[in-house]
């Protein structure tokens, strides 16, 4: 029942900001649920919120919950990409103190410098952050640890 309710939520909140035609190409757009795209380093991903796009164009209209639903998506998809990929625990990752004296900084600094949070996978288990060993060493040589995952 109460699935059934957010559903239609969903739907009259996307009918308010729904445009019947296409800034494009000025054909009429149809309303769709459910949006995939590909990402360069994470693959195929699903999001299920609802969105208008022109099917002669391809434009696609994005909500602001639709951006929301996206980097969930992304953050969904990375976690269990590494967690197939990379055994937490085959050695493969560090913990946050064991990074804070690489990098020699304090774990706050490390937690608040939000550079080195988008460019390293880390992910959160058990309530400690641990970080990818792979990426930070491509993030000490490039300054940038992200890879293709899939």
């Amino acid at each position: 029942m109460l699935r059934k309710m957010k559903k239609r939520l969903a739907m009259k909140r996307a009918k308010k900001f729904f445009v019947e035609y296409c800034d494009k190409c000025g054909s009429k757009t149809m309303m769709k649920k459910e949006y995939s795209y590909t990402h360069p380093l994470l693959g195929m991903i699903k999001i299920l919120c609802y969105h208008e796009e022109c099917p002669i164009c391809g434009l696609t209209g994005w909500d602001y919950d639709m951006l929301g639903e996206k980097y969930f998506e992304e953050h969904k998809q990375r976690r269990k990409l590494l967690l197939q990929n990379y055994n937490p625990t085959a050695n493969e990752y560090f913990s946050l103190k064991q990074m804070a004296l690489l990098e020699s900084r304090t774990e706050n600094e490390i937690l608040s410098d939000s550079a080195f949070n988008i460019f390293v996978y880390h992910l959160n288990l058990n309530g400690t952050r641990i970080y990818l060993k792979k990426s930070y060493e491509m993030f000490r040589k490039s300054h940038d640890g992200r890879f293709r995952l899939v």
